[in-house]
């Protein structure tokens, strides 16, 4: 969650979020080029453990379309969106997909083209009620004031 309360401006919004861990059956990265391809893989039905993140991506879409994964390697996170993820054909093949780094996310997020107004908290007992609502392990609120 952020908030931005000065004089000029107010502005509450916020985002979810799903962390993977890059090398798994699912998500995949290869850092060998300077600008990192992120690659994701659906599971096919035959699979005997198929990944949990494409059932994660759209419950996180029905709540929000501000929604993302962001994957983890040793030396960097990059961020997919949700959407992208979620409308992967299954046919247990590496997509590559749209992916931004760790940096370019939050630029955006707080240049305001990220963020979803109904995802908005100001104190801890909202904070912990929209953490409940959006069945989410942990939440963060990051507030920003003229004060």
């Amino acid at each position: 969650m952020f908030e931005l309360d000065t004089p000029e401006c107010r502005l509450r919004k916020g985002f979810l979020a799903q962390a993977k861990l890059a090398g798994r059956s699912e998500v995949s990265v290869d850092e060998s080029r300077e600008f990192p391809i992120v690659s994701v893989r659906r599971s096919t039905q035959r699979e005997e453990r198929p990944s949990d993140l494409f059932p994660q991506c759209r419950q996180m879409l029905r709540m929000s379309p501000d929604s993302f994964v962001f994957v983890y390697t040793n030396r960097q996170i990059s961020v997919i969106p949700a959407n992208t993820v979620a409308h992967l054909s299954g046919d247990g093949i590496r997509h590559p997909v749209y992916s931004m780094t760790l940096r370019q996310f939050f630029r955006g997020f707080f240049q305001s083209f990220i963020g979803d107004n109904r995802l908005n908290a100001c104190d801890d007992e909202t904070l912990r009620t929209l953490r409940d609502d959006t069945f989410a392990n942990s939440a963060a609120l990051l507030t920003v004031s003229a004060e």
